[in-house]
């Protein structure tokens, strides 16, 4: 089965519920400080019909999660809990980690998550996954599928592959942003937990 997250957000003109469609394996969230990465990363979380695997190098809601992994220089640890598949992987500050031990581990995820049936998603700052040129991050990128969270400038867009009007920047609202599939853009309200 493709993975799948339901009822993520609304969106659209109607707000309707808004689903994610995880086929490509990969999906980013990136958004500037308290525009509620982590929380939107929670409540897709919540929503996966995948068995979770949680990576949070810093405090986060997603160390609400059982057995979520802290260890940013403990690789073996993260690597037993991949090797049962298919899984969901959730990273949290995920440019925190491309330089990290676990670094390789994340890689190897991202690359094998299509064929495994299993999907990665990191958040981060827009402005640090927007300027790595290396790492699991960029591999991530190439799905162009994720979710731009109140972004600040028009370049914002090129973390997903989109172009983004000049009037994009204002206020930071939490969980409000550009919902990315397949070249679609689509402005969501994500849902976030209490």
């Amino acid at each position: 089965r493709v993975p799948y997250a339901g009822a993520f957000a609304v969106g659209g003109d109607e707000l309707l519920p808004v689903d994610v469609d995880l086929v490509d394996g990969g999906f980013v969230i990136g958004g500037p400080p308290r525009s509620g990465r982590s929380s939107s990363l929670l409540t897709l979380a919540r929503s996966l019909d995948r068995r979770l695997v949680a990576v949070a190098p810093r405090p986060s809601p997603l160390r609400e999660l059982p057995g979520c992994h802290t260890d940013r220089e403990a690789p073996y640890e993260l690597e037993a809990l991949l090797a049962e598949g298919p899984y969901a992987l959730l990273v949290d500050d995920a440019e925190l980690l491309v330089d990290s031990l676990l670094g390789p581990v994340l890689e190897r995820a991202v690359r094998e998550a299509r064929d495994t049936g299993s999907v990665v998603v990191a958040a981060g700052t827009t402005e640090e996954l927007v300027t790595g040129y290396r790492g699991f991050v960029v591999d991530l990128r190439r799905a162009k599928a994720g979710l731009l969270l109140s972004p600040q400038s028009p370049g914002d867009g090129d973390l997903l592959g989109v172009r983004l009007s000049r009037a994009v920047g204002g206020e930071v609202v939490p969980g409000r942003g550009l919902l990315v599939q397949r070249g679609q853009v689509l402005p969501v309200q994500v849902a976030l937990p209490d």
